[in-house]
């Protein structure tokens, strides 16, 4: 599957800048307040995009997918994201709950680590093997 087909060229763009924001707010290993703020919406923003790209491929083949959850299980029964991948991006969705809500310092601070670690490699792999370029 080649997820860039299922964006219009404004919606790909901001696929391609939201990963390409998100890779370089991994970089950092020191982050202020601002900075940790930047790389949590830098995930959730290429998050989104991701699961976009998904939610229009799935409805074209006749999926009905409409929560986060759902579209998820059906990528991953379609095949498009991995086991390991699956769990990681379900472990995402109670990131994405708690971005809505209200920032805690502590909290924001372990959010940090887990963008860091698993869920923005994840995304990023993602969407390189699904043929998004970057530059």
């Amino acid at each position: 599957m080649s997820l860039p087909i299922f964006y219009s060229s404004q919606g790909l763009q901001s696929l391609t800048l939201s990963i390409e924001v998100l890779s370089s707010a991994c970089i950092d290993k020191e982050y202020s307040d601002q900075q940790r703020a930047y790389l949590c919406r830098a995930f959730a923003d290429s998050y989104q995009q991701l699961l976009i790209g998904f939610k229009r491929y799935l409805n074209l083949h006749g999926f009905v997918v409409c929560s986060s959850k759902s579209i998820l299980q059906a990528a991953f029964k379609e095949k498009f994201i991995l086991s390991e991948e699956y769990e990681t991006l379900l472990k995402a969705i109670d990131f994405s709950k708690v971005l809505a809500g209200s920032y805690d310092d502590e909290m924001v601070l372990s959010l940090e680590l887990l963008i860091e670690a698993e869920y923005a490699p994840t995304v990023i792999d993602i969407t390189k093997r699904m043929g998004v370029q970057t530059s």
